[in-house]
């Protein structure tokens, strides 16, 4: 299943500078209907960032039935801003503060530094009820993607001296979040590839976003993110001004055993 492309300018999406963050915000809607989001259920957002998936739960199953962590304070605090009427909490991902049962447990691209997802997914087993469901997406490791892009650009660029890309790419790959949901218990485990579409002023904002919101840049002294900036450009099409990168996340989805 592919989600119908839509175009994003990427500095419309939210006001977090993570850029990962606007991108998820294109793929929230389709992630949450596939997910098994309606009406009168209760889910849970674990790993929220500034509340891009939470908010379109609220819109869709109303304040009462949202709740929503993160480990960050920064991005506890821009969730509660932007939904103050829902329960947000700070947290590690695999210590969910709980205790309520829920209808279904969501993590929307909230993986990409988790070097050991099985603990996270645990918990979210953990507090949804008997024939609830979880899931989860992470980046495409396969598809289309800027943290592909990024990763080939460090590589190329860098050689043996590249930082190793996020663990989450890893999981990106066919079958693995089945596996890992397998071996969580989950019965009926569905994955699939969602797409969209984003767009960008220029080259220059994506740029400086990856600079401010990616750890795969944040230990590169200026002299070595020159190469990988040049790669980079050349990689997304040396683009003069707008340009549109397509992006892919594997989702997979199971039900929590009767």
């Amino acid at each position: 299943m592919t989600a119908t492309p839509n175009t994003v300018p990427a500095s419309a999406a939210d006001d977090s500078p993570r850029l990962p963050s606007r991108w998820s915000a294109t793929l929230a809607e389709p992630f949450a209907r596939w997910a098994g989001a309606v009406p009168g259920i209760q889910a849970v957002v674990v790993g929220c960032g500034p509340g891009v998936l939470a908010s379109f739960l609220v819109d869709l199953l109303g304040e009462g039935h949202v709740a929503a962590l993160d480990p960050s304070p920064e991005s506890v605090a821009a969730c509660r801003r932007r939904l103050p009427g829902i329960d947000v909490r700070r947290a590690p991902l695999d210590a969910i503060p709980f205790d309520r049962r829920f209808d279904l447990a969501t993590a929307h691209l909230a993986w990409d530094a988790l070097p050991h997802p099985a603990p996270a997914l645990g918990e979210m087993v953990r507090v949804v009820q008997p024939g609830g469901k979880v899931a989860v997406t992470v980046w495409d490791a396969e598809g289309p993607g800027v943290l592909n892009h990024l990763a080939d650009a460090c590589a190329s660029a860098l050689g043996d001296t590249a930082p190793p890309g996020p663990p989450a790419l890893d999981l990106g790959r066919p079958g693995e979040l089945t596996h890992l949901f397998e071996d969580a218990g989950l019965t009926g485990v569905r994955e699939i590839v969602l797409t969209t579409t984003v767009t960008h002023r220029d080259f220059d904002e994506l740029w400086s976003s990856l600079e401010q919101g990616l750890g795969l840049l944040a230990d590169l002294p200026p002299v070595a993110r020159a190469p990988v900036r040049e790669e980079l450009f050349e990689r997304v099409g040396s683009p003069q001004g707008p340009f549109a990168l397509e992006l892919s996340a594997r989702c997979c989805r199971g039900v929590v055993a009767r």
